[in-house]
């Protein structure tokens, strides 16, 4: 079953991953074979990261050498590191690079259907999604640099990921970006409005992604930190794998 679940949620995020990349402005996404790359002149990681990787002994060191030179290019380059990466020793080997690990996400599944799910609005005309995606900046990027935030806005919005939203247009109470890929739906930037939270509203909208996905047929698949994996458990979700980001550090004499 976690051998179906990573694979299925590998699909997922390098998905929703290079989707929101190829619609950012100035962003290249290039498949190299052995990983998929993202490069731009944004300083940010979702315009400047590396994944999918599939390398063998016959380009491992074209492999490695690729993703050193693209972050001494980029100061915010990151590589994500998912299940079913090869070769599985590829942590260590970039460790030696002088890559080193920045965060672990743990990966998280949940196969039942939500009770009692809420009404939740789609925002699918244009001046819609663009309100829904400044309202999840807000909650996620506030204090992020104003031009990035219209960045990641606009984005979101142009991406064709599915957002939901709970209240008004004006005034949301909640929102969710649901990503289809074959097999899973994945749920990604689940915010509430801060005068709202510790009111349930979260656990409604998991009830309904549990419930779109259910209706779909498929598992919901979620990366979080490890902080908020007892609160999740409590919503159904039970942890199948990880997801770890490295950033490259210059060597000094």
């Amino acid at each position: 079953m976690n051998d179906d679940l990573q694979s299925r949620a590998r699909k997922n995020i390098v998905d929703t991953y290079t989707k929101l990349a190829r619609v950012m402005p100035g962003v290249t996404v290039r498949d190299f074979g052995h990983h998929l790359r993202a490069e731009s002149k944004l300083d940010m990681v979702m315009g400047n990261f590396a994944i999918r990787f599939d390398a063998g002994s016959e380009n491992l060191t074209e492999c490695l050498d690729d993703l050193e030179l693209a972050a001494r290019r980029h100061r915010t380059f990151r590589i994500f590191l998912l299940d079913g990466d090869r070769p599985s020793s590829l942590r260590f080997l970039l460790e030696g690079r002088g890559f080193l690990h920045q965060d672990q996400m743990h990966q998280l599944a949940c196969l039942t259907d939500g009770e009692n799910p809420p009404e939740m609005l789609e925002a699918i005309a244009p001046d819609e999604r663009t309100a829904i995606s400044q309202f999840m900046v807000r909650c996620f990027f506030l204090r992020r640099d104003p031009g990035l935030r219209r960045v990641v806005t606009r984005a979101t919005a142009d991406s064709g990921h599915r957002l939901f939203y709970l209240g008004s247009l004006q005034d949301p109470l909640g929102a969710v970006m649901l990503t289809e890929s074959p097999g899973s739906i994945g749920l990604y930037n689940l915010c509430v409005s801060p005068p709202h939270r510790e009111r349930g509203i979260g656990g409604q909208i998991l009830r309904f992604a549990r419930h779109f996905a259910f209706q779909s047929g498929s598992p919901i698949l979620l990366q979080c930190h490890p902080s908020l994996t007892i609160w999740y458990a409590k919503q159904g979700f039970f942890g199948f794998g990880d997801v770890f980001s490295l950033r490259f550090v210059q060597k000094t004499l």
